[in-house]
């Protein structure tokens, strides 16, 4: 008997609506400025790099809590303006283990739908360990843009 082989990689997606426009939250992903104040899991301070623009490349360093600062990066494969973001995703000790991530953004009349989905992880444990990282990056998303609205 043949048993199917998954061949397929993890992958992840997430959805938040946020009391923002889709401009706003556009802004938050694709300015280096907006991205130094929310994009961490951790408290401290994040340092980011953007060329956006279609093959522009990017890069996020962030401290950690006892430890050296944590750089992910990579290239921007699409950029539609507020409606969508897409890049390669490596981190700096693993850069051979390149993802994709995508941000849709929908106007839904006062608010925003945002779906991120981040694919071709290396293995269930990476899944499950950005989940935290961009659940919690997400959580402080909505005080940024609610700061920066009022």
């Amino acid at each position: 008997m043949n048993v199917p082989v998954n061949v397929s990689t993890p992958e992840l997606a997430i959805r938040r609506t946020y009391d923002a426009t889709p401009a706003e939250v556009f802004a938050a992903f694709s300015q280096a400025e907006a991205l130094a104040e929310w994009f961490s899991p951790y408290a401290g301070e994040v340092i980011a790099e953007i060329d956006l623009r279609e093959g522009g490349k990017w890069s996020i360093q962030m401290s950690q809590p006892d430890d050296e600062p944590a750089t992910v990066s990579g290239e921007y494969l699409e950029v539609i303006e507020d409606k969508r973001l897409a890049f390669t995703w490596a981190w700096a000790g693993t850069p051979d283990r390149v993802s994709k991530v995508a941000i849709d953004l929908v106007d839904q009349g006062g608010t925003t739908l945002l779906t991120l989905t981040h694919t071709q992880f290396f293995d269930e444990a990476a899944r499950n360990r950005h989940k935290l990282g961009w659940s919690a990056c997400l959580e402080k998303l909505a005080p940024y843009l609610q700061a920066k609205t009022s």
